[in-house]
């Protein structure tokens, strides 16, 4: 799953969040009021379960707000005051309450009756400021937690435009390379390649800062890419490009696949041998995308390129970045060839 998909919308999770809340005390009302079933009249027992709930919330949820407002601020002395002013306040009220709506026992003294409803607020008043500040802390957790999300997620969308920035510089600067090579020759397919150049430069700039793009178009446009290398060359080479598989309704990252085809091109020997090749693969099977570029190479000859050396490197981290775990990327040296070989899901 790429970042930011089926992520449920905050009002939504706010709406979930205050029915369970209501739930929740909507039951401890029918439990309260089911415990003291028989004792009063329903409506002084409906009454007294009002007025013990409603405290018990008004503690759970006042200590929600002097944790954030002192105790998150460190200010432990103005929390601790309000605390015990508001635990104290709903504990008496609780006992004045329930002495004024029980049915005493004609035994039982007033002073012990009292005193019993006291202990019995001060327990239940301290077990609720428990479970507020158990809730406190889960809150504080998944809130520091979303928060490193979304700070991790912004510096990988920050890293991986950096990285795209890179690419396409390289890739620019590759091609004016080819196209001032036929203009010094006069060559006729200039004007040509300066078409092709400004249908992909078109892509890399509106496309290319995308989360995704059809893989029929990234094709396209990566056969471009490939026969502006054609021209270039003043002789036929052993340069193929073979894809298969249902691309329909398939999306991918774009730029993705160019610079892997831009680093066979470095790598190939086509300058030096003439039985030089580049193989270039693509299939699509069960939602998978598999790419791999294969190309003669010369050991003793090889120049690798300083200025824009970024291809692979590049790719690792974007592959990192934007699909953890669910890619594989290998690269094979041999002493005569190179080979770069790339598996990753597909979107759509």
């Amino acid at each position: 799953m790429l970042p930011g998909e089926n992520q449920i919308p905050l009002l939504n999770r706010r709406g979930v969040r205050l029915l369970l809340h209501v739930a929740i005390w909507l039951v401890a009302l029918g439990l309260h009021t089911m415990a003291f079933l028989g004792q009063l009249p329903w409506d002084l027992l409906l009454l007294r379960s009002v007025l013990n709930i409603g405290l018990l919330a008004v503690v759970f949820y006042v200590n929600l707000f002097l944790l954030r407002k002192f105790f998150l601020r460190q200010r432990y002395w103005a929390y601790a005051i309000y605390l015990a002013g508001l635990f104290l306040t709903t504990a008496f009220l609780r006992a004045h309450f329930n002495m004024q709506l029980t049915l005493l026992p004609a035994r039982l003294p007033r002073l012990s009756m009292n005193t019993a409803l006291l202990i019995a607020a001060f327990v239940t008043n301290v077990s609720i400021l428990m479970v507020s500040i158990f809730y406190a802390l889960l809150q504080y957790y998944y809130r520091k937690e979303a928060v490193k999300q979304r700070l991790e997620q912004e510096r990988s969308e920050a890293e991986l435009q950096f990285l795209k920035a890179q690419i396409n510089p390289h890739f620019l600067f590759n091609t004016l390379n080819n196209i001032y090579a036929l203009a010094v020759t006069g060559s006729p397919k200039t004007a040509d390649m300066v078409l092709r150049l400004s249908e992909l430069l078109r892509y890399v700039i509106y496309d290319g800062a995308k989360d995704r793009v059809s893989l029929e178009k990234e094709v396209r446009h990566l056969e471009e890419f490939i026969n502006l290398f054609k021209m270039r060359m003043e002789q036929d080479v052993d340069l193929t490009f073979t894809y298969s598989g249902e691309m329909a309704g398939k999306e991918v990252e774009p730029l993705m696949l160019m610079p892997l085809v831009e680093n066979c091109f470095k790598h190939c020997d086509f300058d030096l041998n003439e039985n030089a090749y580049a193989h270039i693969e693509l299939k699509v099977e069960d939602n998978y995308l598999w790419f791999s570029t294969r190309n003669s190479v010369d050991r003793q000859h090889e120049q690798k390129d300083k200025v824009g050396g970024v291809g692979l490197s590049n790719m690792r981290k974007r592959l990192r970045l934007r699909y953890p775990g669910a890619h594989v990327f290998e690269i094979v040296e041999g002493e005569a060839v190179f080979e770069v070989r790339l598996k990753l899901p597909l979107a759509g």
